[in-house]
């Protein structure tokens, strides 16, 4: 019963233990000179005015253009065919390459 009793005195104070976590908010100035509060763990971005906070509405959707080029995390070109259909881009000559920045 007393080593019941130490165990579970242990398991009390090990939980009372908490490390500090990261800072939830950044705060971020443009050059214009208005100020944005970012919340690191949501994404949420408020700007920040005389008034009070103003909740910035994210657009999440992505609009691919048709034609364009568009490069993946890892590294590879891809070219918009339209109708939700990506082809992979290497360009065998400078003309292809060209071709890319003509637009």
């Amino acid at each position: 019963m007393k080593k019941l009793l130490i165990l579970f005195t242990l398991l009390i104070l090990s939980g009372c233990y908490q490390e500090e976590s990261p800072a939830k908010y950044q705060i971020a100035v443009s050059p214009s000179g208005v100020a944005y509060r970012l919340n690191v763990t949501t994404g949420e971005v408020w700007s920040i005015a005389p008034e009070g906070l103003t909740k910035l509405q994210e657009n999440k959707e992505i609009t691919l253009v048709v034609g364009n080029y568009y490069k993946t995390e890892d590294g590879k070109t891809l070219k918009y065919l339209g109708k939700g259909q990506l082809k992979h881009w290497q360009p065998k000559t400078a003309e292809e390459f060209l071709d890319k920045y003509k637009k």
